[in-house]
């Protein structure tokens, strides 16, 4: 209720005239150029720049993972590539003691 009230639009008055747009000069290709003339598409580099902007925010807005984190997973990893060798060497045991027997 507090938007102040549009002025008043008078219809009576006469249309602007449409403003002519100069056209450009026409381009001839010789059969030369037209083999050096190579299409470029503008849309993809458009695109390409957008989508590096909205990366560079989502790596901006990704948390940073703690050395807390990086700790425990080293340790996860470590423990795993332990498990892998103590089976191999458990299997090369075996294999070993079924040839000497």
């Amino acid at each position: 209720m507090s938007d102040p009230l549009n002025p008043r639009i008078d219809f009576a008055r006469p249309l602007d005239e449409a403003t002519e747009v100069p056209l450009r000069p026409a381009q001839t290709f010789d059969a030369q150029a037209q083999a050096a003339f190579l299409a470029v598409q503008d849309d993809e580099a458009a695109v390409e720049e957008e989508g590096a902007g909205e990366r560079a925010v989502e790596a901006a807005l990704k948390p940073k993972r703690s050395l807390w984190r990086k700790l425990v997973m080293t340790c996860v990893a470590l423990f795993g590539v332990s498990v892998v060798a103590q089976g191999v060497q458990w299997t090369h045991d075996a294999w070993l003691a079924r040839l000497a027997s």
